[in-house]
């Protein structure tokens, strides 16, 4: 059995008035975003990372035992108001998953949020991408450095790919609603692709900036070179925390 410390909601606070609300990634948790929370917090900015209903454990299927959609939501609705009853001035970013609720929250709170976006996000690009396969492949891994047995890791993971497929037909639900929702966005709109991302259509940052273009929105896009998924944490971490930066003082 490996030693396990559970990842825990973190709010890192400062003395001025902007708060920027982190959300992670779909099987991740608040350490997805701990490079950039504490870089934007050494600058001046509150930030708050929660966790998802069912994640940070474990165990997989708390994903989806302890963890819904709705929930999800709810979370990130429950989030943005802990951190809108602490500063006045609310931006909020998300990474893969989390930048559907990111963006959601924008379209939700577009009187109250003044910035946000996404990294690593298909909001107009959900189809196509290789979320289920490397799910499992982060499932069959948690549970060998847990130590079970091959036939126990094998039903286990015949359960979670049925689950794990109904889910993310779900999302898919969710996010076509948050596409349709883009014009509700009134505050500028940061997007953070990596070209080299094998989880989803490295496009779908361009399209998802025409998208918002064409809606006539403000927003800027940033492309990282050779760059795969999870961009918080992977070799174009440093140059996102400088644009995220950037762009929060821009705004």
């Amino acid at each position: 059995m490996i030693q396990f410390k559970k990842p825990e909601p973190t709010y890192l606070d400062s003395d001025g008035d902007h708060g920027v609300l982190l959300l992670h990634a779909y099987s991740g948790s608040s350490n997805d975003m701990l490079l950039l929370g504490n870089m934007l917090n050494r600058n001046g900015y509150a930030v708050y990372m929660p966790i998802f209903s069912g994640h940070g454990t474990l165990e997989p299927k708390n994903i989806f035992t302890k963890g819904s959609i709705d929930q999800w939501l709810d979370d990130a609705l429950n989030a943005f108001e802990f951190l809108k009853n602490k500063k006045k001035k609310i931006s909020v970013f998300g990474l893969s998953m989390g930048g559907f609720f990111a963006a959601k929250l924008m379209e939700l709170k577009n009187h109250d949020i003044i910035s946000g976006g996404t990294f690593s996000s298909p909001i107009l690009s959900l189809s196509g991408n290789n979320v289920p396969q490397n799910f499992l492949k982060f499932c069959e891994k948690a549970y060998h450095r847990q130590g079970l047995s091959e036939d126990e890791i094998k039903t286990n993971l015949e359960w979670l790919n049925e689950a794990n497929l109904k889910r993310l037909a779900e999302l898919n639900t969710f996010v076509n609603g948050v596409g349709h929702d883009l014009i509700k966005i009134n505050n500028p709109f940061f997007i953070g692709q990596g070209t080299g991302d094998t989880m989803i259509n490295p496009q779908s940052g361009r399209i998802l900036r025409y998208g918002l273009v064409e809606l006539n929105k403000t927003v800027e896009i940033h492309e990282y070179k050779d760059a795969d998924h999870v961009l918080t944490v992977n070799i174009a971490h440093k140059a996102l925390e400088e644009d995220v930066l950037n762009f929060l003082n821009k705004y």
